[in-house]
């Protein structure tokens, strides 16, 4: 599978986001626990309402809807964004792919649980990126 596009441009753009942010601004708490990861000087100002829209969110929502390339390159977290813009024949191939994907996925598990050996932490990593679209998230 390839990398997601989406989750791939939203990782690009909050990580330059948080580098360049030099004033307390809000965010959410997802938001916050990414931007102290990337630039720990930064910090929670108590003058901030909680009420305000957090613009990571907002920016990881407007790459979504400007999103205009190859739904066969997106990770399904994402694709599901699209499921009412794609023709419902190209849907069916696209999900049938994932499924495909997904029985081999049983398959490794289960064949690293008979033989005794343990799943590495980065295969399962990469397994719950492709599902579920965590590469747009900062670790």
């Amino acid at each position: 599978m390839n990398e997601c596009t989406i989750c791939k441009k939203i990782k690009e753009e909050k990580e330059k986001f948080y580098k360049l942010l030099n004033k307390p601004v809000y965010l959410c708490k997802e938001h916050l626990k990414e931007a102290l990861l990337l630039n720990p000087k930064l910090y929670q100002d108590k003058e901030i309402q909680k009420e305000e829209i957090c613009p990571v969110c907002q920016l990881e929502k407007r790459i979504i809807s400007y999103y205009d390339g190859n739904f066969s390159d997106l990770c399904l977290y994402h694709l599901k964004y699209f499921e009412d813009k794609i023709p419902e024949n190209t849907w069916k191939i696209l999900i049938k792919e994932w499924e495909d994907y997904l029985k081999h996925i049983h398959n490794v598990i289960e064949s690293y649980s008979y033989n005794k050996t343990p799943l590495k932490e980065n295969n399962v990593m990469e397994i719950l990126n492709l599902l579920l679209g965590t590469g747009r998230k900062i670790r």
